[in-house]
This record gives structure tokens, C-alpha cells and sequence, in this order.
């Protein structure tokens, strides 16, 4: 479809779109299309998602739900499945000033330096970021490339991996508690431990410029990497391990495996610092 025939289809169901929104489209289905790391990505199935960045006050527009600022429809028109999600410009253009500005001196918390509007998560900020840069414009081109000129993208993305590194180190004592424990809760440690080595590829992603909003997408992502540089091959090796291998009933095997791929996690990230 090309950017006429999205908007007639959004106007035909049913979504308020005004002159002066922004609107892009986005999604596995177009990240598929214009990404090298995503092949693979999208398919017959999938849903067309719809950004609509509000500069105006807009009154009287029903949507299917909204929480503080942000609003959510879900519609479905000539066989195509369509996600809308509408924001404040304001509030994004806001939030890539305090990205500009976030200092990485010791004992300055990242997250604490960036406040999100009500509602938001860096989860949800990353996925917005995320998709502006990997869509498609419909309407207001011009202002659609000003806005991403507005962020500091390499700045982002340290922002995100510290966070991601972060999140390693909280689930490390997780994995490591429940290996030790007993029995009964390596499943829990191996659960973890699988959550924990989907940050450091998206770490890695990062490392190589590469954003991801879907965890789901991340090995996907990874492994397209590495058949395109040749590299991370010791990495790609734990995923054979950590998500193919067959258990067997020998804990103490078990254990040791998982206090190995823990190590192997936490000395790469400390390397390619």
C-alpha cells in the first residue's frame, strides 16, 4: 500500500487523524521490509502498527482505551488489522531533550535523570524510539525527520544498554539463589537465566547500533547479525545450549551449566566495557 491508501484505510476505520499529527507506520511487517537485521520479521498474519504524534489539543475523539496521555485503537478494515497508538508530541519531544542531557559520570543513575510522563515505562519509550526509526511516514514527512534528528541516538543508545545491564544484575543473584537452592528451582534459575542472556543480545544489538522493542525479535535480530558480520559466534553457541539443550536428571550438571553461562554473560558485558 502506499501512504494514501494507509490513511483512507485509517480514516475508513474509523481513526480522527488531523492535519498537523505526524503519522507513520511501523511494525514487523515494515521493519521486515527496510532492515537487513530484521529479514525474517512479519508475515500474513501480522498487525499494521500506526504512530500518531498529536501536536494539538484534540477533543471529543473516542478511542478504544487510553491511559494518561496515551491512547490505543484497535480496528480492522479490507482484511488488514490496524494498532493505533496516538501520543503528545510535546511529551516525546520533552523526553529526547532529557536524553540529550543524561551524564554517565559514576554514581549518576540513568534512569533517575529522565523523567518519563505518567504511565510510561522505559519499555514503552524504547519501543517508541525504537519505531520512529523504523517507519515508514504518511503524513508530515518533514516534521517525521526533524523529530529524529531531535535525539541523540548514539546517547540513547547507551541510555538503554545500561539500563539492560541493570536488569542483568538484578536477575544474576535471581539465577544464582535458585540454582543453589535446590532441586526443585532450577527450573526457575534456567527460566531466568534464559530472560537474562535475551538482554545481552539485545546489549550487543545496541553495541552494533541496532534497536529491538520485542523480545520475541531478539534472536531473530542476533542471529541475522551474525551470519552478516561473522561475528558473536561464542555467543550464538549458548543459545544452541541454553535453549535446545536436553536437560538431563543430573542437577549437579545442571547447576554447574547454569554458574557457567551466568559467568560467560557477566565477563563479556565487563569486556565490552
Amino acid at each position: 500500500m502506499n501512504n494514501q491508501e494507509y490513511l483512507t484505510k485509517l480514516r475508513k476505520a474509523g481513526i480522527k487523524i488531523l492535519d498537523s499529527d505526524i503519522v507513520y507506520v511501523a511494525g514487523s511487517l515494515i521493519e521486515g521490509k527496510i532492515s537487513s537485521v530484521a529479514k525474517g520479521m512479519g508475515n500474513e498474519y501480522s498487525d499494521v502498527d500506526v504512530f500518531i504524534l498529536r501536536k494539538e489539543q484534540a477533543t471529543k475523539i473516542m478511542h478504544t482505551y487510553s491511559v494518561n496521555d496515551r491512547s490505543f485503537d484497535f480496528k480492522f478494515v479490507d482484511n488488514t488489522h490496524f494498532d493505533v497508538e496516538t501520543y503528545k508530541l510535546e511529551e516525546v519531544k520533552n523526553i529526547f531533550s532529557q536524553i540529550s542531557n543524561v551524564s554517565f559520570k559514576k554514581n549518576k543513575n540513568v534512569k533517575r535523570q529522565i523523567a518519563l510522563p505518567n504511565g510510561w515505562t522505559f519499555t514503552v519509550l524504547n519501543s517508541i524510539i525504537h519505531r520512529l526509526f523504523h517507519s515508514i511516514p504518511l503524513q508530515n514527512e518533514k516534521e517525521w525527520e526533524s523529530l529524529k534528528q531531535e535525539l541523540d541516538f548514539e546517547k540513547y543508545l547507551h541510555v538503554y544498554s545500561q539500563i539492560l545491564k541493570n536488569k542483568i544484575d538484578d536477575t544474576t543473584d535471581d539465577v544464582v539463589g535458585n540454582a543453589i537452592q535446590g532441586t526443585n528451582t532450577l527450573p526457575v534459575s534456567i527460566y531466568v537465566l534464559r530472560q537474562s542472556y535475551i538482554y545481552f543480545l539485545n546489549i550487543i544489538l545496541l553495541a552494533n547500533k541496532i534497536t529491538n522493542d520485542r523480545e520475541k525479535w531478539t534472536q531473530l535480530k542476533f542471529n541475522n547479525l551474525v551470519e552478516k558480520t561473522g561475528q558473536y559466534i561464542s555467543v550464538k553457541q549458548l543459545e544452541q545450549d541454553l535453549f535446545f539443550k536436553n536437560f538431563d536428571n543430573n542437577p549437579e550438571k545442571t547447576r554447574l551449566f547454569i554458574f557457567k553461562v551466568q559467568n560467560f554473560i557477566n565477563d563479556y558485558i565487563e569486556k565490552m566495557e
